[in-house]
């Protein structure tokens, strides 16, 4: 049965298609998550953590689902009805250097603001800045970046996929860092 024609058959290729990629990024983010959510719990910071442990849950439901490939494909479609396909790279790398500017302002801001915090909260709130600036990026799928993040590397396992697993491993260490300081502090 060919389901192509349906609106939503991107949507079921992506769920029921097997990729090592995928399963990178999903567990890597559903752990991160959880670490996040168990330091809100637990630690200090709850807000913060909460909404780390928020934005890497939906870095996983996103990745499973390919919710920014779909937000791209709009984009494309988008830049087709105007006629202006060839000539949109000046306005993605344009939106590139902004978001990025934003992004590494809006990091910056809120890692000074969490100074007090402590470091682990600030390097969780960070990675998690950086992971939602990759998501990002994959949206505006630049010929060039795309390339970088979806190339092979050796193993089943695409660049994106290890970028995913180090940002993800940053929010865990810090979890954990954070769940460690809360019970040595509670035993005293």
């Amino acid at each position: 049965m060919n389901l192509s024609h349906l609106p939503l058959a991107g949507l079921l290729t992506e769920l029921t298609t097997f990729n090592p990629t995928r399963v990178v990024g999903v567990v890597s983010y559903l752990a991160a998550g959880i670490a996040a959510a168990v330091a809100a719990k637990r630690g200090g910071n709850k807000v913060i953590w909460g909404l780390v442990a928020l934005v890497l849950f939906y870095a996983a439901v996103d990745i499973q689902l390919g919710l920014r490939h779909r937000v791209a494909e709009g984009f494309s479609g988008a830049w087709t009805s105007l006629g202006l396909r060839d000539q949109r790279k000046p306005y993605q790398i344009a939106v590139l250097v902004g978001v990025g500017a934003a992004v590494g302002v809006g990091i910056g801001v809120l890692v000074y603001r969490l100074r007090r915090a402590g470091w682990a909260v600030q390097l969780a709130a960070g990675a998690t800045g950086l992971t939602v600036a990759l998501l990002g990026v994959e949206v505006l799928s630049l010929h060039a970046t795309d390339a970088l993040l979806y190339r092979s590397v050796p193993g089943p396992v695409m660049a994106i996929g290890y970028a995913w697993m180090a940002l993800a491993g940053v929010v865990v260490a810090a979890g954990l860092v954070e769940g460690v300081r809360a019970w040595r502090g509670r035993r005293s």
